[in-house]
Order: structure tokens, then sequence, then C-alpha cells
């Protein structure tokens, strides 16, 4: 498997930036996916093609640390599924974060864990049809609510009461537990 950023890309060229982009790399051949902070459009074309790569390995690891992304971050959850209708295991781990579209790459996965300080964000934008949140993004209400709820213990309307209160929804690994979120959350790790 090949995978290459450009040379523009939002992981830089030079000091640190190459060893994290070496990092990733190394790690994302190997079979562990790890989603950064802000999924930028190139961060999300990279995480994609990682995984496209990586669709004859019968197991992956996807760590996430999310609070977010551009208008092509959704792209990777594409992949995920693919994953999950084909008999792929994948399994996630939130190690910080999964905040709005980090909350996607979770749920899209055959299993799903996070540490025990894990964070969760369901963002109440406001959003109605045909509406567009003030980053670009047009993912809508129903949208979002259908894709939580194909993958969680919650319903639609759970999630687009979330959605459509104009609040933000922060919640922990017990809730995450309950809703059905993540399945096991790994202590003493």
């Amino acid at each position: 498997m090949m995978i290459e950023f450009k040379e523009d890309s939002a992981c830089g060229r030079y000091g640190a930036e190459v060893l994290w982009r070496d990092l990733w790399l190394d790690h994302a051949r190997s079979g562990i996916i790890w989603i950064p902070r802000l999924v930028s459009n190139d961060w999300s074309q990279a995480i994609r093609m990682a995984l496209y790569g990586l669709r004859q390995e019968p197991n992956i690891e996807v760590l996430i640390d999310c609070q977010g992304g551009e208008d092509k971050s959704f792209d990777p959850c594409l992949e995920l599924l693919w994953r999950y209708r084909n008999g792929k295991r994948t399994q996630t781990c939130v190690i910080g974060l999964a905040q709005s579209i980090g909350l996607s790459y979770v749920v899209a996965a055959t299993y799903r864990t996070a540490l025990p300080d894990a964070q969760f964000l369901v963002h109440g934008e406001g959003l109605r049809s045909g509406t567009r949140h003030e980053s670009g993004v047009y993912l809508e209400d129903h949208y979002m609510a259908n894709w939580l709820a194909r993958f969680t213990r919650r319903t639609y309307e759970d999630w687009l009461a979330y959605a459509g209160d104009g609040e933000n929804h922060p919640f922990g690994v017990a809730e995450a537990l309950e809703w059905g979120v993540i399945d096991e959350v790994l202590e003493g790790v």
C-alpha cells in the first residue's frame, strides 16, 4: 500500500511535522489509523486512502482524538462503513475527544472502546434541512441523526433533538456506554 501526502498538505514539510507524518504513515501501513484533533480535508483524504489500502486486512484499529473537521471530513466514515458491511473488524478507541465528526468515526466501527477519561460531544448547531453550518459543512440534522441512530441505542428522534436545540451536548464514557456509542471502557491501560 502506498500512502502519500501532497507537499503542501496540512501535515507540513519540515521538522516535527515531518516526523509526525512519517510516524502516522508507518502506523497506518500496519493497520493503526490515528484520527487527529482537527480533520482537515487533506487529513480526511489521507485517512480514507489509508483505510482503502487496508481493505484486505481482517483487523484494523482506529485511534480517535478528534474535535471536528472540515467539509470532506465525513469521507473516511464511508470506508469504515465498507469494512462494517464486508465483515472486516474495525476497532475504534477514543483516546481523548470524539466530538462532532469524531463521534461519527467512533460509531462506524464494529467494536468501539474508549479510555476512562474520554469525552464525547454532539453538536447542537440548530441546523435544519437546506441550511448550512458556518464552517461550510452541508450535513443536515436528519442525516447525522440517521447515521448515529443506525449504530447506537439512541433513536433518530433523540439525536435530532440534540442537533436541533442549538446547544452542544458533551457526555462521558458512562453515557456513551448506556447509549451504545461505545462497547467497552478500557480500564488500566
